[in-house]
C-alpha cells in the first residue's frame, strides 16, 4: 500500500461511525412525538414520561426489540422495558422505568423529589383508553333519499 492510500484509509477510519450509532441505525426504529404540557409522549395508546421542561418540544422515541428510549437533541430522557401482548406488536406493559438526569431546566421547581412518592405514587407510564369500535353505518338514510326503483329506470 502506498503512503497516499494508507493516509486515505486512516482518514476513513477516523470518520467511521461509532458502534453505538450503527447499532441504533440498523437495529432500532425511530418515532417522533411532541411532548404534551406535562412532558409525556403518546405512543401506541400509552403515555410515557420524557421531561416536563420540554413541554411542546419534539422528542425522538427509539424502539428496540424490548426497550423504548426517549431522547431530546441526542440526550436520553428516559428508558422503559416493553412487554407486548402475545402474537401482536401492541404493548401490554412497561417495566423498569429509568429517568436520566438532564441539563434541561424545569419551568417550576418541584416541592419534593419524585422518588419520595414510591412505586405507586407517580405514574411514569399511563395506559390510554382504546378507541371506541366503529358502529355499522345505517342504510336507512340512503334508502330514504334514493329509493331502489328510481335508480333502475
Amino acid at each position: 500500500m502506498s503512503e497516499s492510500e494508507s493516509a486515505r484509509l486512516e482518514r476513513l477510519l477516523a470518520n467511521a461511525p461509532s458502534e453505538e450509532d450503527l447499532d441504533r441505525a440498523f437495529f432500532s426504529t425511530r418515532f417522533s412525538r411532541v411532548l404534551d404540557t406535562l412532558g409525556y409522549a403518546t405512543w401506541r395508546r400509552w403515555r410515557v414520561y420524557g421531561e416536563e421542561g420540554l413541554a411542546g418540544r419534539e422528542a425522538a422515541l427509539w424502539l428496540r426489540e424490548r426497550s423504548l428510549t426517549l431522547e431530546y437533541a441526542g440526550e436520553p430522557l428516559s428508558r422503559y422495558d416493553v412487554e407486548y401482548l402475545p402474537g401482536t406488536e401492541k404493548p401490554r406493559a412497561f417495566a423498569r422505568p429509568v429517568l436520566f438526569e438532564t441539563s434541561i431546566p424545569l419551568p417550576q421547581l418541584r416541592l419534593f423529589g419524585l422518588d419520595t412518592l414510591g412505586e405507586a405514587g407517580w405514574l411514569v407510564t399511563l395506559r390510554l383508553a382504546d378507541y371506541a369500535p366503529r358502529r355499522p353505518r345505517s342504510q336507512a338514510l340512503q334508502q330514504a333519499l334514493f329509493p331502489y326503483h328510481v335508480g333502475w329506470r
